[in-house]
């Protein structure tokens, strides 16, 4: 709407204003870029007092404010009079971020910090369980600094403060001792994690979305605004991005180039906009077949179109055979006149998207979880978690505690005999193997021999169920293991007591139902 009434006021202005407005909206936060001119400022001005008497919706100018940049003094009170708002300086923050000419103070990061400190405060944790708090953590705590990591690329210092207080929140302030290292927390799922978000990496891809807006989104208003800055008409060319000069934003933008590069590949059109040497049109960028000398003597911003032109003496002599073969390569190749393409090789339809360079990158070089089958389980978040550590033996067993130094004792609460290890505590202890036994009269359950491991046992089991017929078992298998070790803390914290025929039967009860409900 305000878009149209422009279109149309401008028509009607004497002289006519023939500059287009430029509109950010989200939700009640709207930016109106415009030329500091009476005409320009006169048809702002009535637009808005259209779009209120057309939408019923009363603008508020007493607080609303202008925000001059480069505006000469001259003009100041004639801008103020014609928008009647008051004034305000860069920096402003808009959907919390600061907009500015110059890079972030550190205090608009202190400001990012405080957000994520203040919802925080409004949670109380220790009324949430583990798998709770890792779920606020990867869903609301998460997506708080999302803007931040979508236009800055944060320092170090600032993704370790955020990365304190989500440890903080899932582990608590005041714990000395973490069941998981951060980096395995930060792993997908499927890796082993426990799905947060790595924001490093985050911070990256969604950075990456500029490179693509520059050179596969046809006329987007950032290439246009690039194109403007540095003096470049029509599309943007290869050379653009290494382009030195600049400001704070593109000079991030540049220290992050090699991923767009790694995840990019040219369909050849007319040559202009591929940069022969660094970007991938055969495979792989070329520079990677160079020797270190031979690539410093190239020019990285020669075009493909300039090399063909070129093939003749493109290299010194002794040829190569890897020379000779691009030689001829750019001897047989025919350029159109229609504009190279370039295309996301990680999505099929070729569009970028950040989640899958992040997934690419985050599973780079890493072997899926023998584990990750606990996540489709039909059991509770909580027994999903409890489940994931109890494959890795990362338990706080009394028998792990006292190798770590914090207990001096490290004998079995259930039948205090043996050290409690985790194979001790949930398969040998004589009190387990009576739970066992009346858990697999109740449930048809039949659990194999102890292994030399937890995790042994656990494989055994599901190796022995029918191909893809192993949930219900193995979701009552983990319920089960969950209600030892539910047993057994409510033994040592709560003095509290169960045979081994209630614990099963609750254990059958509780299996059943979840199951069925999931």
């Amino acid at each position: 709407m305000l878009s149209s009434a422009a279109d149309t006021l401008s028509d009607t202005l004497s002289p006519k204003f023939d500059r287009p407005f430029q509109i950010l909206q989200y939700a009640d936060d709207t930016l109106l870029f415009a030329p500091a001119t009476p005409p320009a400022l006169q048809a702002l001005k009535t637009t808005l007092e259209l779009f209120s008497t057309v939408s019923g919706l009363s603008i508020n100018f007493a607080k609303s404010c202008f925000v001059p940049v480069n505006l000469q003094p001259s003009l100041f009170a004639d801008v103020q009079s014609v928008l009647q708002c008051s004034p305000a300086e860069l920096p402003v923050t808009y959907l919390g971020l600061p907009l500015t000419l110059k890079r972030p103070t550190r205090q608009a990061y202190h400001d990012l910090i405080q957000k994520i400190e203040k919802r925080l405060q409004g949670w109380k944790s220790k009324l949430l369980s583990r798998a709770g708090r890792i779920q606020l953590a990867a869903s609301v705590i998460s997506s708080i600094p999302i803007y931040f990591l979508s236009v800055f690329l944060l320092p170090k210092w600032v993704l370790n403060s955020i990365d304190k207080l989500r440890r903080q929140f899932i582990w608590g302030e005041s714990s000395a001792i973490t069941p998981l290292n951060w980096t395995t927390v930060c792993l997908p799922k499927a890796l082993g994690g426990f799905g947060l978000r790595n924001l490093q990496l985050q911070n990256i891809t969604l950075l990456i979305r500029w490179w693509w807006r520059l050179y596969g989104i046809e006329d987007s208003i950032w290439a246009q605004i690039a194109g403007l800055i540095y003096k470049r008409a029509g599309p943007l060319v290869g050379p653009m991005m290494w382009i030195s000069a600049g400001s704070f934003f593109w000079h991030q933008l540049r220290s992050i180039r090699f991923y767009f590069q790694l995840f990019t590949r040219w369909t050849v059109g007319d040559g202009n906009a591929i940069l022969v040497w660094v970007d991938n049109w055969r495979g792989s960028p070329l520079h990677f077949f160079l020797s270190a000398e031979k690539w410093d003597q190239q020019h990285k911003l020669l075009t493909l179109r300039q090399a063909v032109a070129l093939s003749h003496s493109l290299f010194q002599s002794p040829l190569t055979r890897s020379d000779f073969e691009l030689t001829n390569h750019l001897n047989r190749l025919h350029l159109r006149n229609t504009p190279d393409l370039i295309r996301w090789t990680l999505t099929r339809d070729g569009i970028f998207s950040s989640s899958s360079a992040y997934k690419s990158l985050i599973f780079a070089g890493k072997i899926r979880s023998q584990f990750a089958f606990i996540w489709h389980l039909k059991i509770t978040p909580s027994v999903k978690y409890f489940g994931i550590l109890l494959m890795r033996n990362r338990l706080p067993t009394r028998s792990r505690l006292h190798n770590m130094r914090v207990l001096n004792e490290a004998t079995c609460p259930l039948c205090d005999t043996d050290d409690e290890t985790h194979l001790h505590l949930f398969f040998t202890c004589q009190v387990t193997r009576a739970f066992w036994h009346h858990f697999s009269n109740l449930t048809g359950l039949h659990m194999p021999p102890a292994a030399s491991s937890v995790s042994d046992v656990i494989f055994t089991f599901r190796s022995s169920l029918p191909v893809g017929d192993c949930s219900r078992d193995l979701s009552f298998l983990f319920t089960a293991l969950h209600i030892i070790w539910r047993a057994r803390n409510a033994m040592i914290f709560r003095d509290e007591t169960r045979t081994p025929l209630v614990l099963a039967g609750i254990a059958a009860i509780e299996a059943k139902l979840i199951f069925k409900n999931a």
